[in-house]
C-alpha cells in the first residue's frame, strides 16, 4: 500500500440557516468545481454548542469557553442592530402599508 497526496480545489460558502421548526444550522457548501452542484454538510447549532461545553468544560479550557461567548454575544449584537435598521427602514414601512412613492 501506498500514500498518495490529493491537490483538490474547492471553494467553501458557510452559512446559517433555520428551518421551519425554528432550529438554527450551520450550513457548509462545498463546491469542487464551478460546474457541480455543492455537497452540503449541515450541523445543528445546537449540538455545536454542547460540543464546546463537553471539549472545554474544565481548568484547562473553561477560559476559552468565555472567549467564545464573548465573541458570539458581540456577533448577535450586530445582527440586531442590522435587523433593526432594516425593521425602521423607510423601505419596509413602504412595503407593509403598500405606499408607493
Amino acid at each position: 500500500m501506498q500514500d498518495i497526496d490529493l491537490v483538490l480545489k474547492a471553494f467553501v460558502d458557510n452559512d446559517i440557516e433555520i428551518d421551519e421548526d425554528g432550529r438554527c444550522y450551520i450550513v457548509n457548501l462545498v463546491y469542487t468545481s464551478e460546474d457541480d452542484d455543492p455537497c452540503e454538510a449541515r450541523v445543528d447549532l445546537d449540538g455545536v454548542i454542547e460540543n464546546l461545553v463537553e471539549y472545554y468544560s474544565d481548568l484547562q479550557g473553561y477560559q476559552k469557553l468565555y472567549v467564545i461567548a464573548h465573541e458570539l454575544s458581540r456577533h448577535a449584537d450586530r445582527l440586531r442592530d442590522c435587523a433593526s435598521r432594516f425593521e425602521n427602514s423607510d423601505d419596509v414601512v413602504h412595503e407593509l402599508f403598500g405606499v408607493d412613492d
